[in-house]
């Protein structure tokens, strides 16, 4: 399972980090430019998320970035 985090900003990777409720997911693993065309210069930070840390319901997200600011757009988490 994956969550991609859209935002603007400058930060990489490992300065962004991501808990699910009270499970820490840690640091994204990559950043990729967002491809969807808007003319705004978007990025996607990927995350691995643990299968169990998603629950049926409600889940909370948290996202921090550790050095820069940076603003978030919208998550999507992926089962595969």
């Amino acid at each position: 399972m994956q969550a991609l985090v859209c935002f603007d900003g400058e930060s990489r990777a490992d300065d962004l980090w991501l808990k699910i409720g009270l499970h820490s997911v840690g640091h994204a693993l990559d950043i990729r430019q967002d491809s969807e065309g808007s003319g705004r210069k978007s990025k996607i930070a990927v995350f691995d998320v643990p299968s169990g840390v998603v629950t049926d319901g409600r889940n909370e997200l948290i996202v921090r970035s550790e050095r820069v600011s940076a603003t978030i757009l919208g998550i999507d988490v992926c089962m595969r």
